[in-house]
């Protein structure tokens, strides 16, 4: 799911982890507020999902696919500009007033968190990071 997630920021895209652990009204909630048009599934979330109009994606079926790394299309991806005012990703409140809120990180506030802690030297370029916590959790 990292991939996934690395992925669509990289060409200007932008998601909203979900939890699987999640009631599935809290999820159906959850997805009418961000207005979603594809979810990424796999084996274990799939089900969770399968009522909505949703297009659902799942990831286990994309691994190894030759035609999704195909070399031929990657000169397409390098074009891809992302503007820093959109979108990078949504997360949501836990809902601890009984509605959770969604909260809106740009590109340009996720690259001022990274270059925060390349300046402060808590990392640097170098170093690979390892997050213990699930993707739906914020770290920064």
């Amino acid at each position: 799911m990292f991939v996934a997630m690395l992925s669509i920021i990289m060409v200007g895209g932008s998601y909203c982890p979900l939890s699987p652990r999640d009631p599935r009204n809290r999820l159906q909630h959850l997805l009418q507020q961000n207005q979603s048009d594809c979810i990424l599934v796999d084996s274990t979330t799939e089900n969770k999902f399968e009522e909505n109009n949703i297009t659902l994606l799942n990831t286990r079926g994309m691994i190894g696919k030759q035609e999704i790394a195909d070399e031929n299309h990657l000169d397409q991806l390098s074009s891809i500009e992302s503007k820093s005012d959109t979108i990078a990703f949504v997360i949501f409140t836990s809902g601890s007033t009984g509605t959770s809120k969604a909260v809106q990180i740009t590109h340009h506030n996720l690259w001022n968190c990274m270059f925060s802690f390349e300046s402060l030297g808590i990392i640097t370029k170098y170093e690979n990071v390892i997050q213990m916590a699930q993707c739906i959790f914020d770290v920064m």
